[in-house]
């Protein structure tokens, strides 16, 4: 009830209460993030190299992207900081996932491709943030262009994974983090290509589109990889026996 008392002279409504809801939801959107990440995280440590190639990459990976979540939200008052952060973390994560996509595909045409590449994306993500960007501002360009060339790599290595004649490939961990990578990236493209555009002109509109879209893509992608871990423990169980 939002009233106590039935009498006449005293019979006031009370204010109605402020809704907390919106206030809470991106604080409990980004707890399921934080654990769905220390999970993938935990399970790549109980994952096998053996039949999982680029593991070692993607703990150095998923360990790299703990430690920038929890830098990133420390600096939560002091925002133009935040965003310089990004500058630093995303070149360090498209190396890595280049590195990735190096040591566990097979075919010496895609390494190749993947070299050679990775000094054009260095060049143009120095040009877009010294005179495009100048270091104020999400470099959402910069985000893309790395997506851009994780969404070719993934799709080529999903085409040129090697298939066990005795495993059907949903059983493989490779093509589940290839797939992961490659929803992610294919989900989120848009996303960051409008997210600056939005930023400024319709802040809340802009961080509704992060809790509905790039949050739930990531909530897929690291579902995904777990799954992934998954399979590698499965068939690390299955070996020994």
């Amino acid at each position: 009830m939002a009233y106590k008392s039935q009498s006449k002279k005293s019979f006031k409504l009370s204010p109605p209460k402020p809704d907390n809801t919106l206030r809470k939801m991106p604080a409990v959107l980004d707890i399921i993030y934080y654990v769905l990440f220390f999970t993938a995280f935990y399970f790549s440590f109980k994952a096998s190299p053996k039949n999982l190639r680029g593991l070692k990459v993607l703990r150095i990976l998923l360990g790299v992207g703990i430690s920038f979540e929890l830098l990133h939200d420390l600096l939560t008052f002091l925002p133009m900081l935040k965003n310089k952060l990004y500058y630093l973390y995303m070149p360090v994560e498209y190396a890595l996932l280049s590195a990735f996509f190096y040591v566990s595909v097979s075919k010496n045409g895609l390494k190749r491709a993947i070299l050679f590449f990775f000094p054009v994306y260095l060049a143009l993500v120095t040009y877009f943030s010294f005179h495009y960007y100048h270091f104020n501002e999400f470099p959402s360009l910069v985000y893309n262009l790395g997506g851009f060339l994780n969404i070719i790599w993934a799709t080529l290595a999903l085409f040129n994974i090697e298939i066990e004649i005795e495993r059907p490939i949903y059983e493989l961990p490779n093509f589940w983090v290839y797939s992961a990578i490659l929803i992610l990236y294919m989900g989120i493209f848009f996303y960051n290509g409008v997210y600056n555009y939005f930023l400024q002109r319709e802040t809340e509109l802009a961080k509704s589109l992060r809790n509905v879209i790039n949050l739930n893509f990531n909530y897929l992608f690291y579902i995904i990889l777990i799954y992934a871990f998954i399979c590698s423990i499965r068939l690390k169980k299955y070996i020994i026996r």
